[in-house]
């Protein structure tokens, strides 16, 4: 907030000489007042006439100059943010005489990444969490959750193999509950221990996505379609009937079911068992980010090609062309986070895209944030680990 100071000047009283009755000369005028504290000259007395003849009386002396005008405060910097603050404006000049103006603050530092470990130099593939103290990756068959300070904890059962793709767990929930892990197996973390959940006959892995949606109950994307799943079950159930092609991305939003596979945006509304896609001719889509209700659904999309969005059925690239990205996550519109490769990471503020800079040349796949103002976690290749304080 910037500090005025205010300097009122004060309108000078003029002291007006009187005339003799006679003769003689005259006395001589009233002095000028003060000058206000603004700085304005007080103006001279007005000379007195003569009632017969005498000279007039001497104008009286001007005012002094009002004192000059304190300079203004300088600007308060700004916060740190994801980029840095502006510095405040420059004070006003004072007013007539006053001081120059104070100078304009700095601008506040920006927040930078932190690099954590991950106690692994392989490819984290995803990052969920339910809060920044109860966060979860995967990278190769490891799985990694994070609690406090700078290092993660290897949650690992020996019994697990292959490549995990995806992970995902219950959404703003004070405990863990259950964690699901999936890729060229499929498991899941609950009461402090890992059970496997097994294709079927109906899915063919590896799974590339899941959705946590109940209480040990899953919807994931894989080679053949959208499948959902709950403990107890004994058979996955198709969401849907899927046009065909591998699932890349899956992602839900007011009870809504969106899909990528190639360059087409799938959609799946809440009761419908129909799947209706749209060519975008955008090729390589991998995950969203929906946001919206109703008909103002908009959806931000990740690609082999840049950053993609899409409203009202047409999708366009905005941002980053030339370089793939591979993860998005948003607390709203204009709070939306893009990660891919290279280190690029870009932020979007509801007007524009920002690239940030990430302290690292790796190539990033994912990321996952609390709210607009909370931590923002980022995973990538060769034990990359990335966090943000907002």
């Amino acid at each position: 907030m910037r500090n005025w100071k205010w300097v009122v000047a004060c309108a000078p009283l003029l002291l007006v000489g009187c005339g003799s009755d006679d003769s003689s000369d005259s006395g001589s005028g009233g002095s000028g007042a003060l000058g206000g504290s603004a700085g304005a000259s007080g103006a001279g007395g007005v000379a007195g006439t003569s009632s017969s003849g005498g000279a007039g009386a001497s104008g009286g002396s001007a005012g002094t100059s009002g004192a000059a005008g304190t300079s203004g405060a300088a600007g308060t910097a700004g916060s740190g943010g994801s980029v840095a603050g502006q510095g405040g404006a420059g004070g006003s000049a004072g007013q007539a005489s006053g001081g120059v103006g104070g100078t304009a603050g700095s601008g506040g530092a920006a927040a930078s990444w932190e690099a954590m470990d991950g106690q692994t130099q392989e490819d984290f593939r995803a990052v969920w969490g339910v809060a920044p103290s109860n966060v979860w990756a995967v990278a190769g068959s490891h799985v990694r959750h994070y609690v406090s300070g700078n290092t993660w904890s290897s949650v690992d059962s020996g019994s697990m193999t292959g490549t995990y793709l995806d992970v995902s767990g219950p959404s703003g929930s004070v405990g863990t509950q259950d964690v699901w892990v999936v890729g060229d197996r499929i498991d899941y973390y609950f009461g402090n221990q890992w059970s496997g959940v097994g294709f079927g006959s109906s899915v063919t892995g590896p799974a590339t996505s899941v959705l946590r949606v109940g209480l040990r109950e899953v919807v994931v994307g894989a080679q053949n379609g959208v499948f959902q799943f709950k403990v107890g079950d004994t058979e996955w159930t198709a969401r849907g009937t899927w046009p065909g092609g591998v699932v890349s991305g899956l992602w839900s939003e007011a009870g809504d079911l969106y899909a990528t596979t190639g360059s087409s945006l799938c959609t799946l509304p809440g009761g419908s068992s129909t799947w209706s896609c749209d060519d975008t001719g955008l090729g390589g889509l991998n995950r969203g980010f929906a946001t919206g209700t109703g008909g103002a659904i908009v959806q931000f999309i990740t690609s082999a090609n840049g950053i993609v969005r899409s409203s009202a059925g047409s999708a366009s690239r905005v941002h980053g062309s030339g370089t793939a990205f591979h993860g998005v996550w948003g607390s709203g519109p204009s709070d939306v986070f893009f990660v891919g490769d290279g280190g690029a990471i870009v932020h979007f503020d509801g007007a524009n895209y920002t690239d940030l800079a990430s302290g690292t040349t790796n190539d990033l796949n994912d990321v996952w944030g609390e709210g607009a103002t909370g931590a923002v976690f980022v995973v990538g290749d060769s034990g990359t680990l990335l966090r943000l304080e907002r």
